[in-house]
């Protein structure tokens, strides 16, 4: 159990240089969004932590986040309220201690599998799967939920009925953080009645695990009925715009390189990638529920195929069986290699981790490292109520740093569209009330409130000819001694 811990705490360590990385890069815009949640919880009022709200407003309004349960950007509120230290630090420091605990509680899971020595292993493998580092440092919902799930698994250590029921509680807390969990359940049940199934305990686990999920669906439905008109995005409207068994994709062969190279890669890196695949299908009595809990996984390729392609970390869920079902296979050979071939192996497996983990975790573009300062800038000049409009391409990762009301402004905005929008019917009002022409849709903005343009990438906006003559023409600079951003007044000449 020591080295378990041991491996953890490195790993811990490892990801806290990226703790203070701005929120940018690996899926900044999410980021940025769970940031804006965090900062809008501390309205003055309880409710405000259970109303998840973002900087930009719909309608008038900050617009309703309804996707999920914001864990990790509450436990950024609280920390930093107590302690300190900025919201975007505290949120990626969460999700580095969610992974954390996570990992701790693998080992004892594993053991029910496998010797202490493969346990170990399998902590070891799990620590460095490049989708597993990346969840560490990212400021989403995933490592909550993996961590919920995990504690969820790690209970059912017993027919207890008070633990089952605990335990149906902690899987629905996982559902509430990312619903996609919910694959993951079949296997749950199967593990609850390995030994004989029960109705009464399959029962009690039921009950708990569709508690919390249940008030959640049923609050976020209250809150779109009540405030439609400023819903953002939600859950209820994702399910209805076609992301499910989108079969089209399944012709194309762009699909199928695009999902083998995140399986390759992200997924357990190349080295394991052939142990992974051949461990899947090895039936076995024992570890069933492993194999189903990766299947589970799995499926979401099938049933939510272009999300696992924008969004690798889709995939998250199936991480820990994966890892213990690897370490079963390739605890056939480990046993006769020598020592010198394993440590060959482990340092192979570390460098490919650190390969996909790395330039995530560390390139980030001038623009995003100059956000903060940009932000701070525009704090100066504006006021706390005063809206305004950001470039930086389609991300509200710089209207967070502003620490402001508005919208994020795309320059590349006329060629939008194509296959990710069709469906998407609040993409579609934006495009029947004038988005995609630069121009109309500045003054669009203007007409709403906006007080305020900050381009962030002057060559692009140079680049844009005729909407950069436009703004030139018909607004005033403010003064700012820094080139690298531009900031208009939205006032006429």
């Amino acid at each position: 159990m020591l080295i378990s811990l041991g491996i953890a705490l490195v790993t811990l360590m490892m990801k806290c240089p990226a703790f203070s990385n701005p929120l940018g890069g690996y899926f900044g815009s999410y980021q940025a969004v769970n940031a804006m949640m965090a900062e809008m919880m501390g309205g003055g009022s309880v409710a405000d932590l259970f109303i998840p709200r973002t900087f930009i407003l719909v309608n008038g309004a900050p617009g309703l986040h309804l996707l999920y349960y914001p864990f990790g950007s509450l436990v950024a509120f609280l920390s930093n309220t107590l302690l300190g230290g900025g919201i975007p630090w505290w949120g990626r420091f969460q999700a580095g201690i969610f992974v954390f605990g996570a990992t701790i509680l693998l080992f004892p899971i594993a053991r029910r599998f496998l010797t202490e020595k493969k346990a170990l292993l399998t902590v070891f493998f799990f620590s460095f799967f490049p989708m597993v580092l990346l969840s560490g440092i990212t400021f989403q919902n995933e490592a909550a939920a993996l961590f919920f799930l995990m504690l969820s698994f790690w209970l059912l250590d017993s027919a207890v009925l008070a633990k089952i029921l605990l335990s149906g509680l902690v899987f629905s807390l996982a559902l509430t953080a990312r619903i996609h969990f919910g694959i993951a359940l079949p296997a749950f049940l199967i593990w609850i009645n390995r030994e004989k199934f029960s109705f009464r305990t399959t029962f009690v686990f039921l009950i708990g695990a569709a508690i919390p999920v249940a008030a959640w669906v049923f609050w976020m439905h209250v809150l779109q009925f009540h405030d439609a008109a400023h819903v953002q995005t939600s859950l209820f409207t994702q399910s209805g715009e076609g992301r499910f068994l989108i079969t089209s994709l399944f012709k194309s062969f762009d699909f199928y390189k695009r999902i083998l190279s995140i399986l390759g890669t992200y997924w357990c890196t190349p080295i394991l990638f052939p142990f992974a695949l051949i461990s899947l299908f090895r039936l076995k009595k024992e570890p069933v529920a492993l194999l189903v809990w990766a299947w589970g996984s799995l499926s979401l390729i099938l049933i939510l195929p272009q999300k696992v392609m924008d969004h690798p970390f889709y995939l998250l869920c199936g991480a820990p069986a994966v890892a213990i079902l690897i370490t079963s296979l390739l605890g056939l050979l480990w046993d006769r290699w020598g020592l010198t071939v394993k440590l060959l192996f482990c340092g192979a497996f570390i460098l490919l981790a650190m390969r996909y983990y790395l330039p995530p975790a560390s390139r980030f573009s001038e623009v995003e490292r100059n956000m903060p300062r940009i932000g701070s800038v525009v704090q100066q000049i504006s006021r706390p109520e005063d809206v305004v409009i950001v470039q930086y391409g389609p991300s509200a990762g710089l209207l967070y740093y502003c620490h402001r009301k508005g919208w994020s402004f795309d320059l590349g905005m006329s060629k939008a569209g194509g296959r990710h929008l069709i469906k998407q019917a609040r993409h579609q009002q934006l495009f029947q009330e004038g988005y995609g022409d630069p121009i109309f849709w500045l003054e669009k903005l203007r007409r709403d409130g906006a007080k305020f343009l900050v381009i962030s990438g002057p060559s692009e906006y140079y680049a844009s000819t005729k909407f950069s003559d436009y703004v030139r023409s018909h607004f005033k600079p403010v003064a700012i001694p820094d080139r690298s951003f531009l900031i208009f007044r939205l006032e006429e000449k």
